[in-house]
C-alpha cells in the first residue's frame, strides 16, 4: 500500500467507463472533489479494480438515461467514496448505492 491521490483514481475509472456508459445510454456525472482531500493510504491498482467493478455493474444494470456518480466526501481521518445510482438500479438490487471509507494519516 502506498499513499494514493483518489481524484486521478477516479478520473481514469470514469474514462474507462464512458464508452461503455455511451453504448448503454448512462450517463456519468463528475462531481466535484473536496479541496481538503488528501491521498489515502491503499493499493492504487486495487482501488481501480474496486471502482471499475461497481462502476461497470452500475452501468450494466441502469436503466437507459439513467446516471453513474462518484462522489466522495473526506470527514476528519476518514475519505469516504460513494457510487450513487439511480432509481431503476435501486428498485432492482435494492440497495441506495455503494459507499467505500478508506482511512488514511499515520499508521
Amino acid at each position: 500500500a502506498e499513499p494514493v491521490d483518489v481524484g486521478p483514481v477516479i478520473e481514469e475509472v470514469i474514462s474507462t467507463l464512458e464508452p461503455m456508459a455511451s453504448r448503454t445510454e448512462v450517463g456519468i456525472v463528475r462531481t466535484p472533489l473536496p479541496s481538503d482531500l488528501v491521498p489515502v493510504h491503499a493499493d492504487r491498482t486495487r482501488l481501480a479494480q474496486i471502482l471499475m467493478n461497481y462502476g461497470s455493474n452500475a452501468i450494466k444494470y441502469g436503466k437507459k438515461g439513467g446516471t453513474v456518480a462518484f462522489r466522495v466526501e473526506r470527514e476528519q481521518q476518514v475519505v469516504q467514496l460513494y457510487k450513487e445510482i439511480d432509481e431503476a438500479v435501486k428498485r432492482y438490487a435494492g440497495a441506495n448505492g455503494f459507499h467505500l471509507v478508506l482511512s488514511y494519516g499515520d499508521r
